[in-house]
């Protein structure tokens, strides 16, 4: 199995365990199950404000380039502290073919197939609907605000029925 690390270093006062102590789950896990790692990639805080996710980004390139089949995190919370941004993450990683697997073992049940918890049980719903949605209309083109600003809108003003029986019999 050729898996890709993740690790990030998380913002907030309970940021987790820092990035080398993630890696170093990573590669015992990796080394106990015999598989290839692949790379480790990382996000660290860096000193604005913005969560650029740059490691996250390079995860995303090499999982669509084809190079992996697994994603190993440390545990959930290195996605996200939120679970709905962890299952948008996680429904991502799904859709472009790889298995997600974290260290932790408390995190099984969350990443189990059908969910058990009803919150994730709902966002996946969500998340699986709106896929549908998106197969069955992408061909539609949005109009974007050049097309709706240059038309004329022909508005044709109907009476109400009231008015136009009072205007006949005068």
């Amino acid at each position: 199995m050729r898996v890709i690390g993740y690790v990030r270093d998380a913002p907030g006062p309970d940021s987790g365990d820092p990035v080398f102590v993630q890696s170093e789950r990573i590669r015992r896990w990796v080394a106990h199950n015999r598989c290839q790692l692949v790379a480790v990639c990382q996000d660290t805080l860096s000193g604005d404000t913005i969560d650029r996710r740059d490691g996250y980004r390079a995860l995303l390139g090499i999982v669509s380039a084809g190079h992996v089949d697994t994603v190993l995190i440390p545990d959930l919370a290195v996605l996200s502290a939120d679970l709905m941004v962890q299952e948008v993450l996680l429904h991502d990683l799904r859709v472009r073919g790889v298995n997600v697997i974290s260290t932790d073992e408390g995190d099984l049940p969350a990443l189990s197939e059908p969910a058990t918890d009803p919150s994730r049980m709902l966002i996946r719903d969500v998340l699986t609907k709106q896929d549908v949605y998106r197969t069955q209309f992408s061909e539609v083109a949005v109009p974007t605000s050049e097309d709706v600003s240059d038309r004329d809108v022909l508005i044709e003003l109907i009476p109400f029925a009231e008015e136009v029986t009072s205007a006949r019999a005068s």
